[in-house]
């Protein structure tokens, strides 16, 4: 291993610059203590010219030991090392000289030391060691440290104002101090010509030279801290025998007795700017944090204060403002020159203030925003810009702490995409990516405002359904919503100019009186462990969990008492008969309600028809459920057509087995006549056309309801059981598109599947030309009305045009319509 040469510097950024050793350097300075006593002690040990003899050996001595040792520093160093201390190098030369001058000069001239054009020769030094503090290395290696961000050793950011305005406060206090001390008694001697000049000069170098010290230490922090100490000390004592230098220009002869403080601070001054020019810098540690930092500045090369750049600026401040103190103490009078510089140092520090202030301010909002960005990065998911899971799980314990206290239900449905991995595999991670960001918005635009939902990792996802109206059926309302989760995921994803069926399987579980947990995990697996039941099975469905009973039950146990309900015109608590708008889509209007059944007062959400009616199916009670409801809706039409004021239409589903039966006929003609309705107010919806065995065979008694005037619709067309061919078998007057026909209409940036475009505008374009109306069912978004106005379609249904609603509450949320009739005939 090649061993260090002694003497030679390190440039590491861990050893520093060391131009002699440290062991070297406490010598060094304990010499310069030495010399540094024994020119204090001259005046106490000597007097008369025995005291100017021994004054002159000791300022010889020292400034002739600073010019070696500084000598010393300049060899041992390279580059801007050396630079900046061959410039103080040449101002200790001068120093040397000047301390032969004064020697020689003094004694000759008896005490007095007039100023001529020579003396200006010695601001040529000054000028140097000016130049040469501007050239001190700051840390740059520090400045790209991560760890120490946002500013500098890790101290906050200084702005360039404060900056300016700091310095300008050290420079007016300086110069109110320097005024006070010299240049007043200076301008007031009334000295002229090159003397006036030169005397002004010196103070004034003093001046710059401490200012410029603090300024870098607050501002600018050298590599090596301790170098600019002790220069700056060496500087700010050099002051004294240079205001001396004044003192004498105002030719009163001084005692040696009273000169000798000067003596003592030329000898002083240069051995601590020799000793500034060979302090060796600290090492410091390779791995350094930033709380390290904020604790330990390496410009000090010592534990500090980090705020000590704030501070400094005021120092000479201070001291200013004590020296005012004490003259106005001492009863003399602020005026001219001096009150002017107080009142503009006191104005600068008031302007500092006030921009200190306004920064403070910008900086409280500018934490506050980062303080809402990092917790809402702590969160959320930055893919999706959904909640996270940290997120998910506080509110879901929140919602478990209030079902464990006030036994209010909680319901948690868990989603998974199926074969996601598939979609990465072979589209890439960015398409992966683009996927859970389209997931993510349909599960936002599928739920209901005020549920919540997150994206646990990967491609898991989970919905935290909000408490529904105190009258509705939790699990009802979960079904509805896990189902509308289902149909937002049917469409194709385009990825990547690709398009790919993804779907989800949903695992749901709710936390009720029958189901009870007690920690927010419990509930979070059951719903986890439904999902992969949903995986087990077919993919792409929905799964409720074991422990709480579907929904289908829950409509089955009322489905016995369903008959009497109706007929006895029941409603709250019960089954009641819910009222849909239909809409024309061109002017907004209401222009007919679709009846069905559902929960009175179960706050807009019906329980699905199918389960209803499968249920009633199962008792032998579906034909008299049937009558009930169309005599039903025939009895409230006229109630409806006063809430919505308008003549509106009533849609009446039937189911397809009674089509081709007479006895429906005369269930109408009875209807319509024992609630006093014209037969052109009713509409008959059919589904499931493929079911009916004979299509021919059911033309006539639907030729027989179209006399009467009643109008025959054609419901789900396009779904799975729909029939062609009952679009020329039957005197239909409107079809009503299956919800799946504008499934890839339902974002605005989502672009049209092209088969389903093709079988929407056929059918659209064989109604319009027999001259029937279409319908659109299962609008929920605004781009799917958009597109669906633009396709052709005359009149829409939907969750986005009005959900089903009781009769009490259709009142209440219908918008205002116009009163145009929709067609010419009226009631009877």
């Amino acid at each position: 291993m090649r061993r260090r040469r002694a003497g030679v510097p390190q440039n590491s950024s861990i050893d520093g610059v060391q131009p002699v050793s440290e062991r070297t350097f406490r010598r060094l300075g304990a010499g310069a203590v030495l010399l540094a006593l024994t020119a204090v002690l001259v005046p106490v040990l000597f007097g008369g010219q025995s005291m100017l003899i021994a004054q002159s050996a000791v300022l010889s001595c020292a400034a002739a030991a600073a010019a070696v040792v500084g000598a010393v520093g300049v060899a041992r160093t390279r580059g801007r090392e050396r630079l900046w201390r061959a410039l103080l190098e040449l101002f200790l030369i001068f120093v040397v000289f000047g301390a032969a001058d004064w020697t020689y000069r003094y004694p000759r001239q008896h005490q007095t030391m007039p100023l001529g054009p020579a003396e200006a020769l010695f601001l040529v030094p000054a000028a140097l060691a000016l130049a040469g503090l501007l050239w001190l290395p700051v840390e740059s290696g520090r400045r790209d440290d991560p760890a120490l961000s946002p500013g500098r050793e890790g101290r906050p950011r200084y702005s360039d104002a404060l900056v300016v305005l700091d310095g300008l406060v050290v420079v007016a206090s300086m110069l109110l101090i320097v005024w006070i001390a010299a240049l007043g008694r200076i301008v007031g001697s009334g000295v002229h010509g090159w003397p006036f000049v030169t005397a002004m000069a010196f103070p004034l170098w003093g001046m710059l030279a401490v200012t410029e010290v603090v300024l870098l230490g607050a501002f600018r922090p050298p590599r090596n801290g301790r170098a600019l100490l002790l220069i700056g000390l060496g500087l700010a004592i050099q002051i004294l025998p240079d205001s001396a230098v004044v003192i004498l220009t105002l030719h009163r002869a001084q005692s040696v007795e009273t000169t000798a403080p000067y003596w003592a601070g030329l000898a002083i001054a240069p051995l601590l700017i020799a000793l500034g020019l060979v302090v060796p810098e600290r090492r410091r540690s390779p791995q350094r944090t930033r709380d390290q930092a904020l604790i330990t500045p390496s410009w000090l090369g010592r534990p500090s204060w980090p705020w000590i750049h704030v501070y400094v600026p005021y120092l000479p401040l201070t001291v200013t403002v004590a020296i005012i103190l004490g003259l106005a103490a001492s009863g003399a009078a602020l005026g001219g020159v001096l009150l002017y510089l107080a009142l503009i140092l006191a104005m600068l520090v008031a302007f500092r203030q006030l921009v200190t202030v306004a920064q403070n301010v910008r900086l409280l909002v500018e934490v506050q925003a980062a303080q809402v960005r990092l917790r809402y990065q702590a969160f959320h998911d930055l893919l999706t810009g959904l909640p996270n899971r940290a997120y998910f799980t506080g509110e879901l314990e929140r919602a478990v702490g209030e079902h464990r206290s006030v036994g209010r239900p909680v319901t948690v449905m868990f989603v998974d995409l199926d074969d996601f991995k598939s979609v990465n595999d072979t589209l890439g991670h960015a398409a992966g990516d683009d996927l859970l960001a389209g997931v993510a918005d349909r599960l936002r635009g599928a739920v209901r405002g005020n549920d919540l939902v997150a994206r646990l990792g990967g491609d898991e996802f989970a919905v935290l359904l909000a408490e529904a109206d105190q009258a509705c059926d939790p699990a009802i309302t979960a079904d509805r919503v896990g189902q509308k989760v289902l149909a937002a995921m049917g469409p194709a994803f385009s990825l990547h100019g690709h398009r790919r069926n993804v779907h989800a399987s949903v695992g749901l579980a709710m936390a009720d009186s029958e189901a009870p947990v007690e920690v927010a995990e419990q509930l979070l697996h059951r719903a986890d462990s439904a999902m992969y039941a949903a995986k087990r099975g077919a993919k792409g469905g929905l799964v409720r969990d074991h422990l709480h009973r579907p929904a289908a039950v829950r409509i089955r146990e009322v489905s016995d008492s369903a008959v009497a309900t109706l007929a006895s015109g029941a409603t709250m608590g019960s089954l009641a008969v819910c009222y849909q708008p239909i809409r024309c889509l061109e002017d907004g209007r209401i222009v007919a309600v679709e009846a069905s059944l559902c929960r009175a007062g179960s706050c807009d959400l019906a329980p699905p028809a199918p389960d209803l009616l499968t249920a009633a199916e199962r008792d032998g009670s579906t034909d008299e459920l049937h009558n009930r409801l169309l005599d039903r809706a025939c009895h409230d039409l006229r109630v409806v057509r006063q809430r919505l004021r308008a003549p509106v239409r009533l849609h009446v589903n039937v189911p397809p087995e009674r089509v081709d039966d007479e006895a429906l006929a005369d269930l109408v003609r009875e209807s319509l006549r024992r609630h006093h309705l014209n037969a052109h107010a009713l509409v008959l919806e059919i589904a499931s056309a493929a079911r009916v065995p004979d299509l021919a065979t059911a033309r006539p008694y639907l030729e027989q309801l179209a006399r009467m005037g009643v109008r025959i619709a054609l419901d789900d067309v396009g779904a799975d059981d729909s029939s062609l061919g009952a679009l020329h078998k039957w005197p239909l007057t409107l079809i009503k598109l299956t919800p799946e026909l504008s499934a890839d209409l339902l974002a605005a940036d989502q672009p049209a599947e092209r088969r389903l475009r093709a079988v929407r505008s056929a059918l659209i374009g064989i109604a319009t030309a027999t001259g029937m109306t279409v319908a659109a069912d299962g609008i929920v978004t605004e781009p799917q009305l958009a597109a669906l106005r633009t396709a052709g379609c005359e009149l829409g249904q939907g969750d986005l045009l009005g959900p089903p609603q009781t009769l009490p509450r259709l009142a209440r949320t219908a918008s205002p319509v116009t009163t145009t009739s929709v067609s010419p005939e009226h009631d009877s």
